[in-house]
């Protein structure tokens, strides 16, 4: 398989899963009519602090945080 092929695959895998996570995740949200490329700016692309321990990842936003409730709707829709 070439390069090219597999990062094709891997281009249409993740715009798959963002296309799932729009519909399903982030319906209630500003971004469930957002273009891919605005989801993965402003969804995606986010500073926050990662702390790994080894029972549990927790992720430390930003109190400056623009689309924070947008973020909790994603995760209690993730979550159940």
């Amino acid at each position: 398989m070439s390069a090219n092929q597999l990062r094709l695959w891997f281009s249409a895998f993740a715009h798959l899963l963002v296309e799932l996570l729009q519909e399903g995740v982030l319906k209630k949200t500003f971004l469930a009519s957002a273009t891919i490329g605005t989801i993965r700016l402003r969804f995606f692309k986010v500073a926050a602090r990662v702390k790994v321990s080894t029972r549990r990842v927790l992720v430390e936003w930003s109190s400056a945080c623009p689309n924070r409730r947008d973020y909790q709707l994603a995760h209690a829709a993730l979550s159940g």
